[in-house]
């Protein structure tokens, strides 16, 4: 099944932009897959991989519900629906170990003689899926350097950490594994945007610079059809 991707032109990045664009996504697959005869499935959604912006994360859990919520003619509560959404979210590896170098480079928090140490144990946060081992590295991380709890305290809320941390994962590990671990295939693609059309633009020559980002794309996509 081909899907279009989607770009928005959204002047702002609160909860309820990522919202109107997170629908407007969810109707673009819910249309292919009727199309092909394919039954809509709350898996269909979990398509995004992101960077732990609360705004996203709100914005992705407030469309899925209210398009779930008018397709299936409240056959589940908003709650159900909600707790859904959860699980059809994954963070990014990449942000996350960003956050672990930009504080182990804080030397009144993380002793320079200390660094790989404390590296090493936040990996073991994210790789192990074994929940005594899990909680045996938080423990050592708090006890061992104690400044850091206001940085592992936000990692290790269930909001956060459901998405990075195997052991405290909502979502499947099967529908985890199918998707990337980063954002980096996106942040690539907005790299390309922002050389095509630039930064800073007003309305008018914003929409000229998108213009020519969906030819730049178009022309990939012949390219690669054989035309």
């Amino acid at each position: 099944m081909w899907v279009p991707g989607m770009f928005s032109f959204a002047d702002g990045a609160t909860t309820n932009h990522y919202k109107y664009h997170f629908v407007t996504v969810f109707q673009s697959l819910a249309q292919a897959a009727l199309t092909k005869g394919i039954k809509i499935t709350d898996e269909m959604f979990a398509i995004v991989v992101v960077d732990f912006s609360d705004a996203q994360r709100l914005g992705f859990i407030d469309a899925f519900v209210d398009f779930m919520f008018q397709v299936q003619k409240g056959q589940r509560s908003q709650e159900e629906l909600h707790s859904v959404a959860q699980t059809l979210l994954k963070g990014c590896e990449y942000h996350y170990d960003k956050s672990v170098t930009r504080v182990a480079h804080i030397g009144e928090v993380v002793p320079l003689e200390t660094e790989a140490h404390f590296k090493g144990l936040c990996r073991k946060m994210r790789v192990t899926e074994d929940e005594k081992e899990f909680e045996k590295v938080v423990d050592i991380l708090y006890r061992e350097w104690p400044l850091i709890s206001p940085w592992l305290d936000w990692w290790l809320a269930p909001e956060h950490g459901g998405m990075i941390f195997p052991t405290c994962r909502k979502m499947s590990s099967e529908v985890a594994y199918r998707l990337p671990s980063t954002t980096n295939a996106e942040e690539a693609m907005h790299s390309t945007v922002y050389k095509i059309a630039g930064k800073g633009n007003d309305i008018i020559d914003g929409f000229d610079g998108l213009i020519e980002v969906e030819k730049y794309h178009h022309n990939l996509h012949d390219v690669a059809s054989g035309k």
